[in-house]
């Protein structure tokens, strides 16, 4: 697994917001920009709930979250309730990464 220091992903946010155009997924149905960057994050996993959402929605940065629909409120993963909070700032995305993220090589 890849950890991000929380200090550092703060420094990144900060840096991407003042120099980078920000995007959010919805506003590329019906725009898609020449540069930009798109923040995602796979899975659903707690750590991103109790670490990472903070900072982006403290900097107020746009997200998109692609969940694991079948883990959700399993040991290491968000629970349904923290999903349905995630869904309530503005600048979040929500979808599905897939049911139970099958190993597509085996």
């Amino acid at each position: 697994m890849w950890d991000l220091d929380a200090n550092l992903f703060d420094k990144h946010l900060k840096f991407l917001k003042e120099n980078e155009s920000l995007i959010k997924a919805e506003g590329l149905i019906n725009n898609i920009p020449e540069s930009g960057v798109l923040i995602t994050f796979d899975d659903g996993r707690k750590d991103f709930f109790e670490t990472a959402a903070p900072i982006l929605m403290e900097h107020e940065v746009p997200f998109s979250l692609f969940v694991i629909t079948n883990f959700l409120g399993s040991k290491d993963y968000i629970s349904l309730n923290m999903l349905k909070e995630l869904s309530t700032f503005q600048y979040a995305s929500i979808g599905s990464h897939s049911m139970n993220h099958k190993r597509l090589t085996e």
